[in-house]
């Protein structure tokens, strides 16, 4: 079991994520206990998908039942912080325990380490052509991009 302390991803302004969540300051604050990530096979979507998984954070017991949420569904505005189980119909025997690689990016990249592009704050250069974001310093370069069509001519 991971110790987060939430002093260290507390967002400056209360209520209001910046570089770090206010709902994941929020969840480790309250349940110190439920502060591992886990890598999941179940999305409430298609249900069990090993090619799409899902980040949770919680705490897995020994008999694969899972005590928790999704992460993306807690970091959102007011998202609630109640923690829900998952059990072996959920395919929780196959679920990765990712907590020291998802706490380690979280406190280099913050809230672009759970939403990923969803979530950059963008800074754009003068001429409008690069930004990067302020969270995670990812760059980008704007680039033109011409596709062929197909359509259909008028045989002469």
């Amino acid at each position: 079991m991971i110790d987060i302390d939430s002093k260290g991803i507390k967002p400056k302004i209360r209520g209001k994520s910046d570089f770090f969540s206010w709902q994941l300051y929020r969840w480790a604050k309250a349940k110190p206990y439920l502060c591992s990530v886990f890598s999941g096979t179940w999305n409430s979507i298609s249900g069990v998908d090993r090619d799409k998984p899902v980040l949770y954070i919680g705490l897995m017991d020994d008999d694969c039942w899972f005590h928790g949420k999704p992460l993306r569904g807690l970091c959102v505005y007011r998202g609630s912080l109640q923690s829900l189980a998952y059990g072996p119909a959920h395919d929780t025997a196959n679920w990765k325990d990712v907590t020291e690689e998802f706490w380690a990016d979280y406190l280099k990249r913050g809230v672009c380490a759970i939403h990923g592009d969803l979530a950059h704050e963008w800074e754009y250069t003068v001429d409008g052509k690069a930004r990067s974001c302020l969270w995670c310093n990812k760059q980008e370069h704007q680039k033109t991009v011409y596709q062929p069509v197909k359509v259909w001519e008028e045989a002469a």
